[in-house]
């Protein structure tokens, strides 16, 4: 029996043929009262360039909203689409029921409020067949060319998903991205709990940061995160989340999972056959031991001042410049 009859030519040519082993994915979009806002997203996954070759599927994820945003959907009649709902308040639980619910090894997450080219699926999955080793795939996600940002904003933009400087060597951005199943699997399999929960909880201490949660946990494991320089997306943010009291409460989130995941960093990165289950818990208890939260928390916050001060500095030299230019007329 021939091999490749489990896989699909997705081009051919003279000099190269590339075979799929990944050939189906699901796109799941989490809501919370997105009625608003999630049309714009659904209408460019609607109008995808989806290769004939894959099967695929969308799936909505009600998260306890009070608005009408399933009507908003089911009149938009988009094919291959169903909504479910998660009732558990939370991006995170949002998603995990979209992963529960998902029929396909390719996971593809998009937030309700980003809106991708497209060619968003089909160089994503170009990317998960080419790499064996790839684990999770971001790309770039920018501002509306509309949106008037201050320099405080922008320098700090990757904080509110948003980046046109690709990294994800070292993290995922927010908004958008691409994952195997079977990390998700890796990563219940030795017991890692998320503790960024999302937005969408009032009570919720940190709000934000699921996804570079997710990836800098992946960082730890045998799997890769790569780019993706053949497309990108637009981020809606909401005006009013980009503030930065805001700001201050994303940054203290990151500062928490860095010190949280620390102790990860030697214990999962090695594969398990090599290590008894008590080198990773001891190992894990001595490390959290060394490690203070509340110092990273500082670093991270310590940041934002930083560059508030920057910001203060230039713009007294502005007045300063402004000022002598109206003196000398």
């Amino acid at each position: 029996m021939d091999p490749l009859n489990n896989y699909v030519i997705i081009f051919q040519s003279k000099q190269e043929r590339l075979y799929l082993k990944y050939k189906s994915f699901s796109i799941i979009v989490p809501t919370y009262n997105g009625a608003k806002r999630i049309k714009k997203t659904l209408l460019a996954i609607k109008h995808l360039s989806i290769n004939k070759s894959y099967s695929y599927e969308i799936i909505i994820v009600n998260n306890n909203s009070t608005d009408n945003v399933e009507e908003v959907v089911n009149l938009l009649n988009i094919p291959n689409t169903r909504i479910v709902k998660e009732e558990k308040q939370g991006l995170l639980y949002a998603r995990d029921r979209g992963i529960k619910e998902s029929n396909f090894e390719i996971i593809f997450f998009i937030d309700d409020d980003v809106v991708v080219d497209k060619n968003w699926t089909d160089s994503f999955m170009e990317i998960m067949n080419e790499k064996e080793d790839a684990g999770l795939i971001g790309a770039k996600i920018l501002f509306p060319e509309n949106y008037h940002i201050s320099s405080f904003i922008e320098k700090h933009k990757e904080t509110f998903a948003v980046t046109s400087d690709l990294k994800a060597s070292e993290y995922i951005v927010s908004g958008m991205f691409c994952f195997k199943k079977e990390v998700y699997d890796y990563l219940n399999k030795i017991n890692y709990k998320q503790s960024l929960v999302g937005r969408g909880i009032n009570n919720n201490k940190y709000n934000g940061g699921e996804d570079i949660e997710f990836s800098l946990m992946l960082r730890y494991t045998t799997y890769k995160c790569y780019d993706n320089n053949h497309t990108k997306a637009i981020h809606y943010v909401d005006k009013e989340r980009l503030s930065s009291e805001n700001l201050e409460k994303l940054k203290e989130a990151s500062g928490y999972i860095i010190a949280k995941i620390a102790p990860y960093r030697y214990t999962y990165r090695f594969p398990f056959k090599y290590f008894s289950s008590y080198y990773y818990f001891y190992t894990r208890i001595l490390i959290k031991k060394l490690i203070s939260v509340e110092k990273y928390k500082k670093i991270e916050l310590n940041k934002i001042l930083e560059t508030l001060r920057k910001e203060k500095k230039d713009f007294k030299k502005r007045e300063q410049y402004l000022r002598s230019i109206k003196h000398e007329v």
